[in-house]
């Protein structure tokens, strides 16, 4: 979202990692929508920033009349999350009051069902990150959801995708599939191969290799999301822009881990947060290739195949 579409009118409250405000928003019909503005303050740290995308990732993905909804996000510095101003102001007073009598609803139901994702995907990320301490224990990391994430299996279900029945993705000439693959399958390396006795230039090599995959895929995204939709189109940038985050994040991190005063202890501590933070890339590079392929089906222009019919390999 262009900045210049959002101009900031009331503060509204602020935060120890940011503030917010009531806006206007122009639309490109020249429409004007208020809204209310979450602004990242501007020296927050690079998690603080990775948080903001999460969450502004999140409200993405409700989608409900009920639900305030997502109306994008400005990236530069400072970041900003535009989403609907709710004229009322916060739920949490009124639920408090009287939620036991709250009906059971499809709202409901809708947001019981992310809870269950989002509990699924934070327990899959804290197995992985407590796998990864104390230091010592690394060398021996199980590495059973990354080789799940780098299989040939699909990371969604013909019901999740919205895949007709009995057909699934042609991946023949699909390079996010594979570049997303190469990312995951890099990372699961990095997980394997680390001892606490690995040498800097091994290590440093084997993260080389993630931020090489990595930027492959950066490569390859623009011409798959051009042939989305306008509203698919941003849906997936923004979950690329939690890839870019974790860019951003490794590289901040490896520039600690090759700085030559660097303490033994510091460095060890260096190497946990580079291990957690490709984690967390292999575990968003999975939502991005959910993303893409939800994507895919709803603007009609994913490549689908019987799962009956023979495959021709390209040559």
């Amino acid at each position: 979202m262009n900045r210049s579409q959002v101009t900031l009118e009331e503060l509204l409250g602020d935060g120890q990692f940011g503030n917010v405000y009531r806006g206007k928003f122009t639309k490109e019909d020249g429409q004007m929508q208020s809204v209310a503005v979450k602004v990242c303050k501007v020296d927050s740290e690079p998690t603080e920033r990775q948080n903001f995308l999460e969450e502004a990732y999140a409200m993405q993905r409700f989608r409900h009349e009920h639900i305030i909804a997502l109306v994008g996000i400005c990236m530069d510095t400072p970041l900003w999350i535009v989403m609907e101003l709710a004229p009322y102001g916060e739920v949490a007073p009124l639920l408090k009051v009287d939620s036991s009598a709250m009906p059971t609803s499809t709202l409901w139901r809708t947001l019981e069902q992310q809870k269950i994702q989002s509990e699924e995907d934070d327990k899959w990320l804290e197995e992985e990150e407590e796998k990864l301490l104390p230091l010592p224990a690394l060398s021996t990391v199980r590495t059973h959801h990354l080789n799940s994430l780098s299989g040939s299996q699909p990371i969604l279900s013909e019901q999740q995708n919205g895949l007709p029945a009995g057909y699934e993705f042609d991946r023949r000439g699909d390079t996010i599939h594979e570049a997303v693959f190469k990312v995951v399958g890099a990372v699961k390396n990095l997980s394997e191969c680390f001892q606490s006795t690995m040498s800097a230039e091994k290590f440093t090599e084997l993260v080389k290799t993630i931020t090489d995959e990595l930027k492959n895929l950066f490569v390859e995204i623009p011409r798959h999301v051009n042939l989305l939709k306008l509203p698919d189109q941003r849906e997936v940038k923004l979950v690329e822009a939690l890839l870019d985050s974790d860019m951003r994040s490794l590289t901040d991190a490896m520039k600690k881990a090759v700085d030559e005063d660097i303490s033994e202890e510091a460095y060890e501590a260096v190497q946990r947060e580079i291990l957690k933070i490709t984690h967390r890339l292999a575990f968003n590079c999975k939502h991005f290739l959910e993303s893409v392929d939800s994507a895919r089906i709803r603007s009609d222009v994913a490549k689908l195949h019987h799962k009956d019919a023979p495959i021709t390999h390209l040559v």
